[in-house]
């Protein structure tokens, strides 16, 4: 089963405090934050590991 990758929400308060936030396109800022917090990698090996369902 193929997986979607979707890159974490950026806060507004982190795009404040990026270096260059006020010359760069909101829409820039956000996808280099996001770029920056997400671990595709990390996140497929979670999603890959076996799951078990207890019902009490």
């Amino acid at each position: 089963m193929p997986l979607h990758l979707r890159h974490p929400q950026v806060d507004d308060r982190a795009l404040n405090g990026l270096k260059f936030n006020t010359v760069l396109p909101r829409g820039l800022a956000v996808e280099t934050l996001a770029a920056r917090l997400a671990d595709f990698s990390a996140a497929a090996s979670v999603l890959g590991e076996p799951t078990r369902l207890l019902v009490r």
